[in-house]
């Protein structure tokens, strides 16, 4: 990833880089051209980040893109993501199964490393320290330049961030709700208002 696209990530981008991130979503599941045309034009009009799954489309979304980024080498930095079976099916999160989807996931995209991973969704089974010590080596594996979660609760996104602030790392968090107005009320549990995190915010229309 380019200076550019880690700048989109940090504290203090701007509203206008909103519209240099694209969700890959529904590739994959449309026709390759169609969405190899949409990506021309994203990087085309000055777009930075491209984040899919590798849950999304079976994993064919992954495949696409990594056609895609070997004809555009460098064109966009990535996001994936993983945490789900390749059906969408929750999954256990041990550093073992997060690392073999890690991987499929490089494979898939053709790439050794990616701009951020991110956990797809929480395991509550696990301590949030064992699945902050799962992120750490991703990176020191070099999977990954920066990694963080998706969908946590606050509680438990506050206490990782903590951790993850404690050893050097700013944690990056896509969200699809508001952390401003959050929907967990326990008063018991802390919300994540104090954290330092880089936020990617999927609205929902």
């Amino acid at each position: 990833m380019d200076s550019s696209a880690a700048a989109l990530l940090d504290h203090g981008a701007g509203q206008r880089d909103a519209t240099r991130f694209i969700v890959a979503g529904r590739f994959g599941d449309e026709p390759e051209l169609i969405s190899h045309r949409r990506l021309d034009y994203f990087a085309a009009a000055g777009g930075r980040l491209l984040e899919t799954a590798d849950s999304y489309a079976r994993g064919r979304s992954e495949e696409l893109v990594g056609r895609w980024l070997r004809a555009n080498p460098g064109a966009l930095g990535i996001i994936t993501k993983v945490g789900y079976s390749l059906s969408g099916g929750d999954i256990e999160l041990p550093a073992e199964v997060v690392r073999r989807h890690v991987e499929g996931s490089l494979r898939r995209l053709g790439v050794p490393t990616v701009d951020v991973l991110l956990l797809h969704r929480d395991d509550p089974s696990r301590p949030v320290s064992e699945l902050v010590e799962t992120l750490k080596e991703l990176v020191w594996r070099g999977y990954a330049r920066r990694v963080g979660v998706s969908n946590w609760t606050p509680g438990r996104l506050g206490e990782l961030a903590a951790l993850m602030g404690d050893a050097g790392h700013v944690p990056v968090v896509s969200y699809h709700r508001s952390l401003a107005v959050p929907r967990f009320r326990d008063s018991t549990v802390p919300y994540a208002d104090d954290a330092v995190m880089a936020l990617v915010a999927i609205p929902v229309f």
